[in-house]
């Protein structure tokens, strides 16, 4: 029953890994109340992709969804566990709408509620956040944990936060996740090196292996400009 469902969310989420029992405690590290968690009618949670959807592909829709669900038939509450949301109480995103309820991590679980007109009620939990750039970030590093989005967007978060390897084990996030690992890598590159590779033009297997010398930025320019001389080379 969605009551049941609901309170094994609850246990999920207060019995989880990586959480502090301390007040001092940075707020994604705080162990959550009840009260942080809920069945909601998807009606009444809302998506602000470019505010807070962290894939670059989920950005560009509406719904914030990057289209990792766009052929499931059916919503699933036993699968679709918990998305996180965040309340903007001071109505940051929409100053005409304090209060509104948005999808932190969870965009693509939502939009396929909202598409097949799931009436069950969706289970979600509350992040304690400030602002929205920090419930931003929280989404992001939930997402990174989960090894969801691509090394790119873990990149851009790691870039813009400046944070660090301790940084990320500290909020419960494998450096060694296969998402993690790669976007360190691109962490580290010059923004020149970084704008190639987020074009394309460089993969982000060879942009993390520059990157993760921590060599001087003119030395990781001039090893990409060896390698792609040898590419082009062995192609003629």
């Amino acid at each position: 029953t969605q009551e049941f469902e609901t309170e094994i969310a609850k246990v999920e989420t207060t019995i989880a890994p990586g959480v502090s029992d301390s007040p001092d405690a940075r707020p994604e590290l705080q162990r959550p109340d009840y009260d942080q968690v809920a069945t909601l009618p998807r009606q009444e949670i809302f998506a602000a992709p470019k505010a807070l959807q962290y894939k670059a592909a989920g950005q560009v829709t509406k719904s914030g969804a990057s289209g990792v669900l766009s052929d499931a038939a059916r919503y699933n509450p036993n699968l679709a566990g918990t998305i996180l949301a965040w309340r903007d109480a001071a109505g940051e995103i929409d100053a005409n709408n304090p209060g509104r309820i948005y999808a932190v991590d969870g965009h693509n679980r939502l939009d396929l509620a909202n598409r097949l007109g799931y009436e069950g009620g969706v289970n979600v939990q509350f992040i304690d956040a400030p602002d929205v750039a920090t419930a931003r970030t929280i989404g992001a590093m939930s997402n990174i944990a989960n090894r969801n989005g691509t090394p790119t967007d873990a990149a851009k978060v790691l870039r813009d936060t400046g944070m660090s390897i301790e940084d990320m084990a500290s909020m419960g996030v494998a450096p060694s996740g296969s998402v993690a690992r790669v976007a360190i890598g691109l962490r580290d590159l010059p923004q020149d090196l970084f704008d190639k590779v987020v074009a394309g033009d460089v993969s982000e297997e060879i942009g993390s292996a520059i990157g993760k010398g921590g060599l001087p930025d003119q030395v990781q320019r001039d090893i990409l400009d060896r390698k792609s001389t040898r590419l082009n080379s062995s192609h003629r």
